[in-house]
């Protein structure tokens, strides 16, 4: 006989495409008001989430066990645009080059940089790796600290 955690994932996998088998996106405008969870009390530990559910954003704030679940939608925002680039600036962008966390940032806003150069130093999956500027130039913008968690693509300085 299988694991309880293997035989309900093959019950979620076996009913991936069925979307009654799963439970529905919360939908805060159908609550009621004695549906509504009881509020989070500022004293307690409590954590705020940005949760996408079908394109649609909702904060989340869980508190611990027993304390109510707070679930607020987002104002459908414009897409934040990317910060204008100074007018000295070539407008070279150093990309992450994986989904990791940062460890070290080497430069800082107006450092000048060879090619070549290590500008971060990011940690992705156990293993460190530097990341190198492509091109020289002065560093016109530094977009993460350490302790920064990136995805692939992200921006990470502009020269």
């Amino acid at each position: 006989m299988l694991p309880y955690f293997c035989r309900n994932s093959w019950k979620f996998i076996s009913n991936r495409g069925n979307p009654d088998a799963f439970e529905p996106a919360p939908n805060p405008e159908a609550i009621t008001a004695d549906q509504a969870p009881k509020a989070i009390s500022t004293g307690e530990l409590t954590e705020t989430y940005t949760v996408n559910v079908d394109g649609k954003n909702f904060n989340v704030a869980v508190g611990p066990a027993g304390a109510g679940l707070s679930i607020q939608p987002i104002a459908n925002a414009e897409p934040t645009a990317a910060p204008p680039t100074p007018a000295n600036s070539s407008g070279v962008i150093v990309d992450s080059p994986m989904a990791g966390n940062i460890l070290k940032v080497n430069v800082e806003v107006g450092s000048t940089v060879a090619a070549g150069d290590v500008v971060i130093i990011m940690e992705a999956m156990k293993m460190e790796t530097e990341v190198r500027s492509k091109t020289a130039g002065t560093v016109s913008a530094v977009s993460v600290k350490s302790g920064d968690t990136v995805a692939v693509g992200d921006s990470l300085i502009v020269l």
